[in-house]
């Protein structure tokens, strides 16, 4: 119990001490080889819902805390560097959305970004973008789009395999 609760306490004084040092180092590193430099601007049709960007200095508290329960998402955290999560609210077809955004992707793709999966159905559009250093993965991109609401997900670090599986196992619960 006394474990838990200094675990608890210090995890509230470094969450506390991430927001603060948040304010000027909020978002992933830009210049990180893993940042998917994509745009949405021009995307008609898109409303933001939610943004959630990390840096290093705002996943330092949660990978601490999550090293505290010696799981295997405590190793998979403690490679990531960088975190850029958005939802968006979809108010156009998803034609016109997956159309507009297509330029964006390419434009990855010709920076040595690879296509790894392409799900075009009906009801879906899915793409997975890494970008790789060997056998490491710099980056993860994941779009998610259907008629009701978009979601894109970019992981910055120097990611394995198995850190991959973990990362698509959590998108696969969102």
């Amino acid at each position: 119990m006394k474990k838990l609760l200094i675990t608890v306490i210090g995890f509230v004084l470094v969450v506390g001490a991430g927001v603060a040092i948040a304010t000027a180092k909020s978002g992933p590193d830009q210049s990180h080889v893993g940042y998917a430099n994509y745009s949405l601007d021009n995307v008609k049709g898109l409303k933001s819902k939610l943004s959630l960007n990390l840096g290093s200095w705002t996943l330092k508290p949660l990978i601490w805390a999550a090293s505290q329960s010696d799981s295997e998402e405590a190793k998979f955290l403690d490679n990531i560097s960088g975190l850029d999560v958005n939802f968006y609210d979809v108010n156009a077809p998803t034609e016109v959305i997956t159309s507009q955004l297509g330029n964006s992707l390419s434009a990855l793709e010709a920076n040595g970004w690879e296509k790894i999966v392409a799900v075009n159905d009906a009801k879906e559009y899915v793409r997975i973008l890494t970008l790789t250093d060997g056998d490491v993965f710099k980056g993860v991109l994941i779009s998610v789009i259907n008629e009701r609401e978009a979601i894109f997900i970019n992981v910055t670090g120097s990611l394995h395999n198995d850190d991959l599986q973990h990362l698509v196992a959590m998108s696969n619960e969102w």
